[in-house]
């Protein structure tokens, strides 16, 4: 009988879309309208009227958002780091990595990076790419306990 040889991976390769697109129905446009609606109407009444321009301006990138598909992106992961397209992340910027489990979704894989412009990477990932990815970048980053942020519990409340 020969020993098992211990085969070493070179890299993981997988596609994945660079957010979860929810379609939304017309009472989220509905309710989103309503709400701005009192925000406008309370700033002119202040005369706020910056506040007023943001109101709208704000209102009109939620919607084109909301309506915008994913691109689809190309994950590597190799032994110099995460590639998310064309673009490198080295392990030497990373800090840990950590997973965020859903319920009827897409979980995320979060990966934590030093600095403080975009500290996390949120990366859409389903259950069987995850049983690969989670042992492999254990190699090289700890993996931590998820922690919500307050951003991402209103993404999800808003339906983002």
């Amino acid at each position: 009988m020969e020993p098992v040889q211990k085969v070493e991976r070179k890299e993981l390769l997988w596609r994945a879309a660079e957010h979860e697109h929810r379609e939304k129905e017309i009472g989220w446009y509905v309710i989103i309208s309503l709400v701005a609606i009192v925000f406008f109407v309370v700033s002119l009444w202040q005369k706020n009227f910056l506040f007023a321009v943001f109101i709208l301006t704000a209102t009109g990138l939620l919607f084109s958002f909301s309506r915008r598909r994913p691109i689809i992106y190309e994950f590597r992961l190799d032994k110099q780091g995460l590639w998310i397209g064309k673009k490198i992340y080295p392990y030497e910027k990373l800090i840990a990595f950590s997973v965020r489990e859903r319920m009827n979704q897409l979980h995320e894989l979060v990966i934590h990076q030093r600095g403080n412009t975009k500290p996390h990477i949120h990366i859409p990932i389903d259950v069987i790419t995850l049983k690969s990815v989670r042992p492999y970048l254990a190699e090289y980053l700890p993996e931590i306990e998820h922690e919500e942020t307050a951003g991402s519990i209103l993404a999800d409340f808003i339906g983002f």
